[in-house]
């Protein structure tokens, strides 16, 4: 006797058929609920689309101080630009910046960048150009060609450079995807190798690519090496502070022995003031010394230039001019001593906390702050190519050692990867949290269904011997054409699970909600051995006695109609 006769197997495929498009189209409309609540969420945060062009990020501390000078900034350099506060998130602070249409080109948006570092508790920026792609993971040689080649293709408004990306704007949004395209298409099979020559090497660089190209013989060979000296900002501060230290070092020896200097120079002064006859001016004096102190000379140019002084004070003296009345317009002898007298109280009480810091001291500080910073590479020691993806380092380094005879370490990175701006960015995880939502919806709906329908089907299958030998498999199909269909047609998308994979783990569901299935909903023996005796076929068993007494669900509801005894 087989519990699928007289039909009942056509009930059973309808409630399975009916079970997944239900099924999928309420995990479909729960997830796109969701995703809507998101979305509005989103749009608090980053407005519109379209609607801001700039977001700034600003320490949450300085948020007062950075909203007057951004106002004040973009009113007198960038007319027509509108600011917005935005929120706080992680103790940043957010400002939105809307630009009009006229302010939208390459060289106008990179300087307002560039503008904004100055800001109180700037911590950067991001640009929310639409419609646009950027381009991230640039080094500053691929960043600079990309922006280049980019700025003429058609639909591409501008080509903004920022950091180690690119940002492309675009006439319309029907534009995105073929500029997406080919952006995708020349970055695609490429990197770039860096090239370090070893210590001493002195290699040509358009001899190095001419024996790359003739050994090699790769598609894509191009030098992108930065010389404009830009770099990283890490890079650029270490430079700078490399210039610093020897005027920094020589400050603090030259300020010490100035100290020293004007101290001893009012000694002298006192001792030896019947004998001056100044000729030069107290601002002449001054001139000289402050020249002197901010030299390269040290403390020997400082008292040189005190001797000079004093020398010409004298042979004025010795002279026999001391009698000589003043000059019209000038100071008599004895103002003008006490005058440079003045000056030279100031000058050792400006100095003395560079003479009062132990001289050892100062000096370890500054050999330490050397020593961590990064060695700078001797020019022409690195080369950058955006070449082939097929062309590896090893290859590389073995061509230029046959060439030339050096070693050098040569090193791959990518050459950048396309994504979207922060809505973008926005856009694609309310995507995910959408998929994610629906597939667990969808599972959750096909367990529902193994729960209230076809438990009861399969605590029912034991009391028939042909379908003892076929519940698990049934149980297993079941399963998977539930959680597997509901799945896929909701559009569920969880991390690591495919439609096949849900198809197996509906499968499992299956299995086991068959090995509970007389504790979820047990059947009656003794109204089955009813129905038997009374010559009720499997199928009629099943429609009659089985389905009726089962939780209420799709399988009760489509059954009712079929039914001959209520």
């Amino acid at each position: 006797m087989s519990p699928f006769r007289a039909g009942f197997w056509k009930d059973y495929v309808a409630v399975i058929v009916a079970t997944v498009i239900l099924g999928a189209g309420a995990a479909a409309a729960g997830a796109a609920a969701l995703d809507a609540a998101l979305g509005r969420a989103v749009t608090g945060l980053l407005g519109e689309e379209g609607q801001y062009d700039l977001v700034v990020h600003v320490r949450e501390h300085s948020r007062d101080a950075a909203a007057a000078e951004l106002a004040r900034l973009l009113e007198a350099d960038w007319p027509g630009a509108a600011v917005s506060a935005g929120v706080t998130v992680a103790g940043s602070s957010n400002f939105f910046i809307t630009l009009p249409d006229e302010l939208k080109t390459q060289s106008t948006l990179e300087r307002l960048a560039a503008s904004l570092a100055g800001l109180p508790g700037f911590n950067g920026y991001a640009w929310m150009l639409e419609p646009g792609v950027t381009v991230s993971g640039l080094r500053p040689g691929v960043r600079d060609m990309l922006a280049q080649e980019a700025a003429s293709w058609p639909g591409v408004r501008a080509a903004v450079r920022h950091g180690g990306s690119v940002t492309l704007l675009l006439d319309g949004a029907e534009r995105r995807r073929p500029v997406t395209e080919a952006l995708q298409q020349r970055l695609a099979g490429r990197h770039v190798l860096e090239v370090r020559w070893a210590a001493g090497a002195a290699v040509d660089e358009e001899a190095a690519l001419r024996a790359l190209a003739d050994g090699l013989r790769p598609r894509t060979l191009r030098d992108v090496t930065d010389r404009s000296g830009g770099g990283e900002p890490w890079e650029a501060l270490a430079r700078r502070l490399r210039e610093l230290l020897p005027v920094w070092r020589r400050l603090a020896e030259t300020g010490a022995a100035a100290a020293d200097a004007a101290e001893t120079l009012m000694r002298v002064l006192d001792a030896m003031e019947p004998a001056f006859a100044l000729t030069e001016t107290p601002e002449e004096q001054g001139r000289r010394l402050s020249a002197a102190v901010q030299g390269e000379g040290g403390a020997d140019a400082v008292r040189q230039a005190l001797i000079r002084v004093f020398a010409a004070n004298l042979v004025r003296a010795v002279g026999g001019e001391d009698g000589a009345g003043p000059a019209p317009g000038e100071l008599p002898p004895r103002e003008q001593l006490e005058q440079l007298r003045t000056a030279l109280a100031a000058l050792a009480q400006d100095a003395a906390p560079l003479r009062e810091a132990a001289r050892e001291d100062v000096a370890a500080a500054l050999d330490a702050l050397e020593e961590l910073l990064p060695e700078e590479p001797a020019a022409g020691r690195v080369l950058e190519l955006w070449t082939d993806q097929e062309v590896t380092p090893g290859a590389v380094a073995r061509v230029l050692r046959e060439a030339f005879g050096y070693e050098a370490a040569v090193f791959a990175s990518g050459s950048g990867f396309v994504r979207p701006n922060p809505r973008g960015v926005a856009e694609e995880l309310l995507a995910d949290v959408r998929r994610a939502v629906a597939g667990l919806l969808a599972v959750a709906a096909g367990l529902a269904a193994l729960v209230l329908d076809h438990a009861t089907v399969f605590a029912a299958l034991s009391r028939f011997a042909a379908g003892r030998r076929r519940r698990a498999a049934l149980a297993a199909g079941v399963g998977a054409a539930v959680v597997g269909g509901t799945y896929a047609l909701s559009g569920g998308g969880l991390p690591f699970v495919g439609a096949g994979a849900a198809a197996a783990l509906g499968a499992g569901l299956g299995l086991l909600v068959m090995a509970l299935a007389e504790r979820i909903s047990p059947v009656d023996d003794d109204e089955i051995l009813a129905g038997m005796a009374l010559g009720l076929s499997g199928g009629q068993i099943m429609r009659e006695i089985v389905a009726p007494a089962g939780r209420p669900g799709l399988l009760t509801l489509l059954n009712s109609r079929r039914r001959r005894f209520r």
